[in-house]
């Protein structure tokens, strides 16, 4: 689990920005077309879980809890991607 943690965390460090800027086009979007708003954060997390998964082996060997607890214990690190971002207002 470990590995999974670090990779997550190592996407999210190179990624992240970008990937919240994603997100918040993507709830925008839902917003605008009628359908139930849902939080950007759990966009950007899902992917990051997605994109990490599908390059690593053995993914298949984690449970939900695992991957849920790697994603809680990384939030906390990334509270500086909206600061940095000049599109993003959270």
């Amino acid at each position: 689990m470990t590995v999974f943690a670090e990779s997550l965390t190592e996407h999210m460090l190179k990624n992240g920005s970008r990937m919240r800027e994603f997100a918040e086009a993507y709830v925008s979007s839902r917003a605008r077309i009628g359908l139930p708003p849902v939080s950007a954060d759990d966009i950007v997390y899902a992917r990051a879980v997605e994109i990490v998964a599908e390059r690593m082996r053995r993914v298949d060997l984690l449970t939900g809890r695992e991957v849920a607890a790697a994603c809680e214990a990384r939030k906390p690190r990334f509270s500086g991607w909206a600061a940095n971002s000049s599109s993003i207002n959270l």
